[in-house]
């Protein structure tokens, strides 16, 4: 998950073992009710030269849905959506086998709510959700974006439009690592990033099964551009990775990753106001100083700042705990009459997340700005995007760098992906 503001997460999710005989039974709308099969074996090594290699597991396993589909946003109240299938597709309520509107191609199409249900181009639908299923793995486009799976437009109670790609889980692994790295970057840097990003979808579907949707693109959660992410490293990761997870004492650990730590992770108590556990205690990382952010500078309107916080003016500011990785973790600013104490998470949100670049900074007041020296962009929790890079580049394995920023924690192959490339 990037850095951005956080809604409240279950830090670990436990996985329901389930008969092995009933995942068969389960159709692919059915999935909310059914929990995840794990089982962790023993931690394997990872002393090198010897590359490690996921812990097998024995038996049938059934995400929670059976097929693994996830449900990404891609417009929330919204007035209207374009859409658009450049090749034979079918329009469908949602959950039913009754076809509205079928063709060998979709011209651009608006879609609007209405009283009755929605309206689709010159058609009026009467319900009030429909999918659009393109044929044999034609993408759809959404206002000119393009998109694998299927699309579910649903009219909301406030006449507004909820628009959701559900597709495959492991397109969307490999679009989001398309996404979230360059593409020169090295194979076992995207392995990585896939491995992790699998471990955060996955636990989000399990804690957002009654909703609507499982993530939100653009939401502060992931970078998610549809097809316009997918390159050949990234869909090669996401193969040879397919069903790779990181688990710690038989759980899901939160996927958190950052773009560069500056030199050390910290725990999810400072990034986010969560405990932390083990394989989140922060590690040291000497593998991310090329970044373009490794160290940055940064000015801050002091005023502004004072006057969010309720003073008048600043007199001093000051450092008054750090967490062992030296981010600030509360900080003191002050008038001439009272003070205030804001965490290093909420300074940093107040100043602008892309101005102050992490909460790994020195900060003086000079007249009437904050200048702020420091290393690292991100909240610096999980894996360091940066760091993970240059360490695919010392001839680190995708397993390595991931036991590198969750230690303690082991990877396992949580299904086979239908056996499609295994490893």
């Amino acid at each position: 998950m990037r850095d951005r503001s956080l809604r409240r997460l279950r830090y670990v999710s436990r996985l329901n073992v389930a008969d092995s005989h009933a995942q068969a039974a389960v159709s692919r709308r059915q999935w909310r009710s059914i929990g995840v099969i794990l089982l962790l074996l023993a931690s394997f090594g990872c002393r090198r030269p010897v590359v490690p290699q996921p812990s097998p597991i024995p038996q049938a396993i059934t995400l929670p849905g059976g097929p693994r589909e996830v449900r990404v946003t891609l417009k929330e109240s919204a007035e209207s959506a374009t859409v658009e299938v450049k090749g034979a597709f079918e329009v469908r309520p949602q959950y039913s086998s009754v076809v509205f509107l079928k063709g060998s191609r979709l011209p651009p199409t608006k879609v609007t709510p209405t009283e009755a249900g929605m309206q689709f181009g010159a058609t009026e639908l009467k319900t009030a959700s429909i999918e659009v299923v393109p044929a044999d793995g034609t993408p759809f486009y959404v206002d000119g974006s393009g998109y694998r799976g299927r699309l579910i437009v649903t009219r909301l109670r406030d006449m507004k439009l909820l628009a959701v790609d559900e597709l495959d889980l492991e397109d969307y692994v490999a679009q989001v690592a398309g996404a979230e790295l360059f593409r020169s970057w090295h194979l076992e840097c995207f392995k990585a990033q896939c491995i992790v990003l699998r471990t955060f979808l996955l636990q989000r579907m399990i804690e957002r099964h009654v909703r609507r949707y499982d993530i939100r693109a653009g939401a502060g959660e992931v970078l998610f551009r549809g097809i316009a992410g997918e390159n050949p490293t990234s869909v090669r990761a996401g193969r040879e990775t397919a069903g790779m997870v990181i688990i710690y004492d038989g759980r899901l650990v939160p996927g958190y990753y950052h773009t560069v730590c500056g030199g050390h992770t910290t725990g999810p108590e400072n990034g986010f106001g969560l405990p932390s556990i083990p394989p989140l205690t922060g590690v040291p990382c000497g593998f991310c100083q090329p970044a373009t952010y490794y160290s940055w500078t940064a000015e801050v309107d002091a005023g502004q700042l004072a006057a969010a916080r309720g003073l008048k003016g600043l007199t001093s500011v000051k450092v008054l705990s750090r967490d062992a990785s030296g981010r600030a973790m509360t900080i003191e600013i002050r008038d001439k009459s009272k003070s205030d104490t804001l965490t290093g998470a909420e300074f940093r949100r107040l100043c602008g997340i892309n101005k102050v670049r992490s909460t790994l900074f020195e900060i003086t007041l000079d007249k009437d700005k904050l200048v702020l020296k420091g290393r690292g962009w991100g909240h610096g929790v999980g894996m360091c995007q940066w760091g993970a890079q240059g360490m695919a580049l010392k001839g680190y394995s995708a397993v390595e760098i991931v036991k590198h920023y969750f230690p303690g924690a082991d990877v396992v192959r949580l299904y086979d992906a239908e056996k499609r490339n295994p490893l």
